[in-house]
């Protein structure tokens, strides 16, 4: 097992939890065991216990991965949630946010981090129930749903490249404004790629992978649960060590 260096991570939890109380986020703690259930996931319970506001956090969380591999992280994380729709500042808001979050990441490892930027609802509008077996990339079922008509080969073409730039990316199909407002505050490199998959089913809008050299070590989106909408983003900062 390699060693993770504690120091570093201490540094670096204290660096990224300042940028959140600079930003105006609230720490709040939850337990890590409720109603019996270890947590797995922050984003819903605190979407759970709060109207509304600006929240940020830190902790253990564990999963199953789809493989049936348990996965150990420790997040740092922020949330925008509101009882009716976001607006452009909220989207801003985070979007700057994650800029700050980055900076202090790429000092304290040297290295460049990249944002790759998708639409998860975009995605659901555009292949309706077909979109699963395109995040599942499952050619022989894409390929058999364009020959049918069922989809259009620019569309499939669009959810297969990667795209440096998001004039080009706009030439295949038209963007949601969340996606624009949020690509537009995003200071670091940048890549779109609409099959950029996220590991809950609740995000509904613009979704946002964060990465270390290809090591994929935070994740964060637009989205819905309990009937309020929110934005957020998380980072494991095992994986920025590890």
């Amino acid at each position: 097992m390699q060693k993770i260096n504690g120091k570093k991570i201490r540094i670096l939890e204290f660096e990224i939890m300042s940028v959140f109380d600079e930003m105006g986020f609230e720490e709040v703690r939850l337990p890590m065991v409720y109603g019996g259930e270890v947590r797995e996931d922050f984003t819903t319970e605190i979407s759970k216990r709060f109207e509304e506001g600006k929240f940020c956090y830190r902790g253990g969380v564990f999963r199953i991965s789809p493989f049936g591999k348990p996965e150990e992280m420790y997040q740092l994380g922020c949330e925008i949630i509101r009882r009716k729709d976001l607006g452009y500042e909220d989207i801003s808001l985070c979007a700057e946010t994650l800029n700050s979050v980055i900076a202090k990441i790429e000092k304290a490892v040297g290295k460049e981090i990249k944002v790759v930027i998708g639409h998860y609802g975009l995605v659901k509008k555009i292949f309706g129930e077909l979109a699963e077996i395109f995040f599942k990339k499952n050619i022989a079922k894409i390929d058999e749903a364009i020959r049918a008509g069922k989809v259009d080969e620019k569309y499939a073409l669009a959810f297969f490249k990667v795209f440096s730039d998001q004039n080009e990316l706009s030439s295949f199909l038209e963007l949601p404004q969340d996606i624009l407002n949020f690509s537009s505050r995003i200071s670091c490199k940048k890549l779109f790629n609409l099959a950029e998959l996220p590991e809950k089913d609740y995000y509904t809008g613009v979704i946002f992978g964060i990465f270390l050299e290809k090591k994929r070590i935070g994740f964060g989106g637009k989205y819905s649960i309990l009937k309020k909408e929110g934005i957020g983003f998380s980072i494991n900062l095992l994986d920025i060590f590890s």
